[in-house]
């Protein structure tokens, strides 16, 4: 997923530059992709899933608690191995969640 969002950055397909990627945690929640520009004004948060079955709209609606910054402009990327369903695909677009399947990673 790093990789993905490291090409899709070299090529400006990203909502801004970033220029440090990695992992974020605290007392309470985990992230795995944070990445961040050099002003560190914009954070994109990206959660991976490589589960067997369709990520649904529990999960995205998980993500989407997870707190890491207020006062930051926040981008949602969602990965997963198996798809989405058709509620998860809904409530993405009306939440702004970028969904990326695993035909997009290869």
């Amino acid at each position: 997923c790093q990789q993905y969002l490291r090409k899709q950055n070299r090529k400006q397909g990203l909502p801004f530059y970033f220029t440090k990627i990695g992992r974020w945690w605290n007392k309470t929640d985990e992230i795995d992709i944070m990445a961040v520009d050099y002003r560190q004004t914009q954070i994109l948060l990206g959660e991976c899933k490589y589960k067997h079955r369709p990520v649904d709209v529990k999960d995205l609606k998980h993500f989407l608690g997870k707190k890491v910054a207020q006062d930051k402009s926040l981008y949602y990327y969602f990965f997963s191995k198996a798809g989405y369903t058709e509620q998860a695909v809904a409530y993405a677009a009306e939440k702004g969640i970028k969904l990326v399947s695993l035909d997009e990673l290869v």
